[in-house]
């Protein structure tokens, strides 16, 4: 049986709740179970010392009751360098949601992906219900929906419908010619500098929205940010030269700050490939 990632949710005397994140053994599902406070306090111990806070959950299981509950943790399957699976990584850590990172070769996409999700690309979220998503920016949304910490989805300037449409516009058009750009033996009808040109276009777009502002919608970090950088990122690395020669140094300097920041650095940590019946890595990464 595969190791099981979960959650050990412990509820004091008061009926607070607090969450310790574990590793629960060897185990095929998710369970209940019903534990002294001696025992209780030892499993607590033991699992709280894998993320490094023994000492404030060995005080809960202390004072505890009789119970605690584990949950399987949703599981991710990633590629590092893949722009997609960049943004939901990004949004996962924004939102501390904890789940089992898979990184995954794509030349072997493991069975168990490809049955969760025939399409085949990554990333691809399974959520603790056994619901499949997908799509990027859906799980940037369903992670962030469940915590919001930093407020990605609400804007500090415009709305969030106007937010998601320049997403579109760069998940579509800006793609498009990306991939032509970037690959253009891939296409029969690509031209590449053509491509260059109608992407650079979408690039003058947000040098305009920049100048005057730190982030895509103000001064604080939206959803927008994250979801756009990583196909940014691979656009400026295919001509570095010609990419710094262009005038556009307020999206330099907000792609610079997004690739420096420590989020980023963290959430494009390498990673061993996963292997079918090991288990994954927690993810998010230690700070």
């Amino acid at each position: 049986m595969a190791t099981l990632f979960a959650r050990v949710v412990c509820a004091d005397r008061s009926g607070k709740e607090s969450e310790v994140a574990a590793v629960i053994g060897n185990a095929a599902t998710a369970v209940h179970v019903d534990l002294g406070v001696s025992g209780q306090a030892q499993h607590m111990i033991a699992s709280a010392e894998k993320s490094g806070r023994s000492d404030d959950a060995a005080a809960r299981a202390d004072r505890g009751e009789l119970r605690y509950r584990t949950r399987m943790l949703p599981i991710l399957y990633s590629f590092r360098r893949c722009p997609y699976a960049m943004r939901a990584r990004l949004a996962l850590d924004a939102s501390a949601q904890a789940c089992e990172l898979r990184e995954v070769v794509l030349k072997h996409k493991p069975d168990a992906m490809l049955q969760a999700s025939p399409k085949g690309t990554v990333p691809v979220l399974i959520v603790s219900d056994g619901t499949v998503i997908d799509e990027s920016l859906d799980i940037m949304t369903w992670a962030l929906d469940r915590n919001d910490p930093e407020q990605w989805l609400t804007p500090e300037m415009e709305s969030h419908t106007q937010m998601l449409s320049l997403v579109r516009q760069f998940d579509t058009h800006f793609k498009f010619h990306l991939d032509r750009y970037k690959y253009p033996t891939r296409y029969a009808d690509a031209d590449a500098d053509a491509s260059r040109d109608e992407a650079s276009a979408d690039l003058q777009s947000l040098e305009v929205r920049l100048t005057g502002t730190r982030w895509l919608y103000g001064e604080r970090t939206a959803l927008a940010d994250m979801a756009i950088a990583p196909f940014v990122r691979q656009f400026a690395s295919v001509d570095a030269s010609w990419f710094a020669s262009q005038p556009w140094p307020q999206v330099r300097r907000w792609l610079a700050t997004i690739v420096a920041s420590a989020r980023f650095q963290r959430v494009m940590r390498p990673v061993d490939a996963w292997i079918a019946g090991a288990p994954g890595i927690a993810f998010p990464f230690d700070h």
